[in-house]
């Protein structure tokens, strides 16, 4: 599966210190030719799909070993990817690029139902904003970012220059707010030009 080259700035919206470990992580996801990386750390859910021809995946990678083995092994303009390898303490995700290979543990753990937090965004209004308003949640340089408004959650989506797109969703701050309603198409064309902010 192949890894986006901004993958230190979706692991920012992981929390290693939680006691769930698996919001200290990067849920993998690949079939039918998509991959699909999700990370949340209980407030705030960045989600990412693209185009990826790979064997099906389906786990939950340890975060910041995860950003140390992309920077031992990543070299600019080359892909970086991961498979799931057998090791002496279990099973690892072995990632390699241009540079080299190096491993991160995986988690063994449930990620939480992120499909969930996104339904049918179709009747919301969208505006578009310029990206550097938006720099602690979605950090990615280039990635022009649309916010829908629903009830009392924000949904960001937009499309990085390399093709990927990106959903996110900050929830409120209130424990008894309503359930989320909507979800952002997940192909790139499909979302509309944004106005400029």
């Amino acid at each position: 599966m192949r890894l986006p080259s901004f993958i230190k700035a979706i692991v920012g919206c992981t929390d290693a210190e939680s006691s769930r470990y698996s919001l200290g992580g990067v849920k993998c996801e690949s079939a039918d030719n998509v991959s699909i990386i999700t990370v949340t750390d209980g407030r705030k859910l960045l989600n990412v799909s693209y185009g990826d021809e790979c064997d099906p995946v389906d786990c939950i990678i340890e975060a910041k070993p995860l950003v140390k083995a992309c920077a031992a092994a990543h070299a600019k303009g080359r892909n970086t990817v991961f498979e799931i390898v057998e090791g002496a303490s279990g099973q690892k995700a072995m990632v390699v690029g241009g540079a080299g290979a190096a491993t991160a543990p995986l988690i063994d753990g449930k990620f939480p139902r992120w499909r969930d937090v996104f339904g049918d965004t179709s009747a919301h209004k969208q505006i578009g904003v310029k990206p550097e308003l938006l720099i602690d949640v979605l950090a990615v340089e280039g990635v022009r970012v649309y916010v829908g408004d629903a009830e009392n959650a924000l949904y960001f989506a937009g499309t990085a220059p390399t093709g990927e797109v990106l959903r996110a969703v900050l929830m409120p701050m209130s424990l008894d707010a309503a359930p989320f309603p909507g979800e952002f198409a997940s192909d790139a064309e499909e979302i509309a030009e944004p106005a400029t902010v």
